[in-house]
């Protein structure tokens, strides 16, 4: 199980986020913004991933995503990871002096699902061994 840990105090962009810049410049350079190519030039070819296709990823990579978020944007994420049907979202302080419990927790009930899920579908778990191949040499 792999898991992705994503801390933020603002709610997450998605499509059309970017095309609603207005093209133009950055007012600030360097152009951070992701989803402009860092040319500092916002066109209206270059947006956001929709939520669908960042999940359609995480999915296929096998990762399950954690989000660690203040109280002013948690809701967002928690109604993200509903809508997924995958993830966990634990509160982060405003001021971030709870970040390992954060990440403790969030580990906690991931493994706790991934427990859970594995102990309801036993039938789907393969476990498989190879030999390992080399020699041996005794002294």
């Amino acid at each position: 199980m792999k898991m992705l840990f994503v801390t933020s105090d603002a709610i997450f962009h998605k499509a059309g986020d970017g095309a609603s810049t207005s093209p133009g410049s950055c007012s600030t350079p360097p152009c951070l913004n992701p989803a402009n190519n860092l040319d500092c030039t916002m066109v209206t070819d270059e947006d956001y991933p929709s939520t669908d296709n960042v999940k359609d990823v995480l999915v296929k990579n096998g990762i399950v995503p954690v989000f660690a978020i203040t109280p002013a944007s948690i809701n967002a994420y928690k109604n993200l990871v509903n809508e997924w049907g995958m993830g966990e979202t634990v509160e982060l302080a405003s001021d971030s002096s709870n970040i390992r419990t954060a990440i403790r927790d969030a580990f906690n009930k991931v493994s706790l699902t991934v427990q859970a899920d594995l102990a309801v579908n036993a039938a789907a778990v393969s476990v498989g061994a190879s030999p390992v191949t080399g020699t041996s040499r005794r002294a």
